[in-house]
């Protein structure tokens, strides 16, 4: 999986292809990626960590838009914060 790579534009490439997969997929297909969402995370940290504004914003854009079409997708995630 591309989302493990350290090259940060890569990590980008894969959370831009995998959030554009999850877009358009049956809701049932997007529960086995709810997996990939601590790397899809790191995508975000490692941009910011490199301090490359390009990259989070466009990461963000991507998280912006799932949230919009799949909001339950991070349902798992957040139940982990509380």
């Amino acid at each position: 999986m591309t989302l493990d790579k350290e090259n940060v534009d890569i990590k980008l490439a894969a959370l831009q292809a995998t959030c554009n997969y999850l877009q358009i997929c049956e809701r049932k297909d997007a529960k086995m990626f709810k997996t990939l969402l601590p790397n899809m995370t790191q995508v975000i940290v490692k941009a910011l960590e490199a301090d490359d504004e390009t990259v989070l914003e466009d990461a963000l854009v991507e998280f912006n838009e799932l949230a919009e079409v799949e909001p339950n997708f991070f349902k798992l995630q957040f139940n982990e914060l509380y």
